[in-house]
Order: C-alpha cells, then structure tokens, then sequence
C-alpha cells in the first residue's frame, strides 16, 4: 500500500511517500510562502526519484489543521485536485497529532502546541503509550492561552506524570510550566530540541496510512480545514455586524 503524505499547516512543510509502514522519501519545504510554487513540483520530483506513478497511489493523507489559514488552503487544494483527477481516497490528519506521532510509544503525555498568537497556543495532550492504537487526544484538541495549558500540565507533573513538549509552541509553554512548577516534582518535564516540524509530512503519511486502513475516508465535499479559530477576515466581519 503506498500511501503520499502532504502538509502545508506551518511556516515547514512538504510532502513524504510511505509503503506498508517503510517511510520511502520525504522532501521538506522550509517556508510557508513557497508552499503555492513548490508543493506540487516536490511532488512530481518525489514519485520520479522513487519510480512511482499516481495511479500506483492507494491513498493521499493530508494535513488538515490547526495552521496557518494560506497554507492549509493550498495544501488542501493540491490535494483535492489530484484526488478528483485520479480517483484516490484522501484521509485528513490532525496536524497536532501528526508533530507528537514522533513519539507514538513513549511512556509519557505528549503536549503537542503550534504558536497560536497572543499568549496562546493550538495544543492536544495525547497519550504516548497508546497513541497508535488511539488517535484522540485526552482533551479536544482547542486553542488555549500558554497559562491555562501550563498549569494542566504542571498538575499532571505533580501527579508523577512524564510530559513531553513537541512543536513550535513549546517554548512559550515549557517557560510557563517551569514558573509553576516546584523544584521537587515528581514527574520529568522534557523539551524537545527539534520541534517535530521537519518529521510532519512522513507523520501525516504514517498517520494517514494507519487511519485508511481502518476505514476512514473523506468526503472531499465536505472536507475543509480546522483552523480552531476565524480568520482575521471573519473577526472583523463578526465586529462589523455586532
């Protein structure tokens, strides 16, 4: 089963081609704003190098949110252009579950987090030990303020809890965890150097290729992204009429 992997959620993206499980390639984009010029193009580099065709894809996996508004759109047009075009189930992937797949098996919550703005902070706490077999994070997945997430975890540390942070809202979390947290606590707070970005697009495959086989698939209809917020557009709108 090969399975193609597309995330444009962050200002890091690209696109990853696995094959029952085996990660077959991966070519990451570094900047939000090339995503429109070289998604597409990465693609049709990526299946050359590896000699496969679009028709030898069984399903596309994507990155459906929460990101960046611009960048979830263009992932999610290119995949539904292609998917229209050859006639390939599309499975959407949660982008917070796709930065803490990394560490699917660790004996740990994982605090997965995208800078969000203002003090606040995308974020899905999932269990480590069970994140293959249960995709969902603990709580939905919300955008809440770095104080309100920080001192859930750091309730979860005092209850002996290891907690891992991953993506690019860690930073500004751990910093609150660690003006909360006692000295003595009896669970490990662990920062990741690397903040999952540059694995996502493999994730959104490995994810996506997981959650094909036990039956998910999307209407492309009805198939829009999750910013977990409006627009700026939208808020202004929402003002005007209030």
């Amino acid at each position: 089963m090969i399975t193609i992997g597309i995330d444009t959620a962050a200002r890091v993206g690209g696109v990853a081609v696995v094959k029952d499980g085996a990660l077959l390639g991966q070519t990451v984009l570094g900047k939000e704003e090339s995503h429109s010029e070289h998604l597409l193009p990465s693609l049709e580099t990526l299946l050359e190098r590896l000699s496969i065709e679009v028709k030898d894809v069984d399903a596309i996996s994507v990155s459906i949110g929460p990101g960046s508004f611009t960048g979830l759109r263009i992932g999610l047009a290119a995949v539904k252009g292609i998917a229209y075009a050859h006639a390939i189930p599309v499975v959407a992937v949660s982008t917070l579950l796709a930065t803490a797949w990394t560490f699917a098996g660790v004996g740990a919550l994982i605090c997965s987090s995208l800078d969000a703005r203002r003090e606040s902070v995308f974020a899905g706490v999932f269990q480590g030990e069970t994140l293959h077999s249960k995709h969902q994070p603990i709580e939905s997945e919300a955008r809440v303020g770095v104080e309100d997430i920080a001192h859930r975890l750091v309730d979860a540390l005092r209850a002996g809890k290891d907690v891992v942070l991953v993506g690019d809202g860690s930073p500004a979390v751990a910093r609150a965890v660690e003006a909360a947290l006692e000295p003595d606590a009896r669970g490990r707070l662990i920062r990741v150097a690397m903040d999952g970005e540059a694995q996502r697009p493999a994730n959104v495959a490995h994810v996506g290729e997981m959650k094909f086989r036990e039956g998910a698939r999307e209407d492309l209809v009805e198939l829009v992204p999750n910013y977990l917020r409006l627009s700026e557009a939208e808020r202004r709108w929402k003002q005007m009429r209030s």
